[in-house]
């Protein structure tokens, strides 16, 4: 049976768990059953069920945090290194989208992280519903208003948090680097751009429609 590992820690657990099995279940059936070679194989058969229980929690606890989302009702880790990073429709394409905890579709809680690269900007644009966004990495440019003002860009450092009311117009550019913000909103997630011609949505029906 195979198991995906996630993680170093993990890998560890499973290399060391793996070897104990071996030297357990297989050495035991080859080797002559005498004084000492049986307790040894004994030993380390225990030793091998130890760490297959750790293993097996260590699985069971992030089994939902590889490769989906978790859900806003029960205990669950997420972990940096298993979020799946994907495209968004509203967002242009270099900006990606993780998903955290919960579903955006729907009217419940969620949480998801933006990643912007260098020089990317969002244009203005507003959400109906009320978000705090917290900076994860890099630096969050910010600035309020309908119309892109580079001189009313505020920078904000990691570990800053920021409350946006919803229907409040605002835009964003990674002016000095890539950044991650994590989003924590009730659903359902919404994105209306001010102008129409800088929504990736708009510009990729008449595409198709041409």
């Amino acid at each position: 049976m195979w198991v995906w590992v996630r993680g170093k820690y993990e890998t560890r657990l499973a290399i060391a768990a793996g070897f104990s099995f071996f030297y357990a279940v297989v050495r035991p059936s080859v080797v002559n059953p005498s004084t000492g070679r049986m307790k040894k194989a004994v030993e380390v058969q225990v030793f091998t069920w130890k760490w297959l229980l750790i293993l097996f929690f260590v699985v069971v606890i992030n089994e939902d945090s590889h490769g989906q989302q978790l859900s806003i009702n029960k205990l669950g880790i997420v972990w940096q290194d298993s979020l799946q990073w994907n495209s968004f429709a509203a967002f242009p394409a270099k900006v990606k989208l993780a998903i955290l905890v919960g579903d955006p579709r729907k009217p419940a809680p969620y949480l998801v992280r933006v990643k912007v690269p260098l020089n990317e900007k969002i244009m203005p644009h507003k959400h109906p519903e009320d978000r705090v966004y917290t900076v994860i990495s890099g630096v969050f440019y910010i600035g309020i208003g309908e119309v892109f003002n580079e001189s009313s860009l505020q920078a904000y450092p990691p570990g800053a948090v920021i409350v946006l009311p919803g229907n409040t117009p605002h835009f964003h550019w990674a002016r000095s680097g890539e950044y991650i913000t994590q989003v924590y909103a009730i659903g359902p997630l919404g994105l209306e751009y001010i102008d129409s011609k800088y929504d990736p949505r708009v510009t990729s029906t008449e595409k198709h429609d041409e």
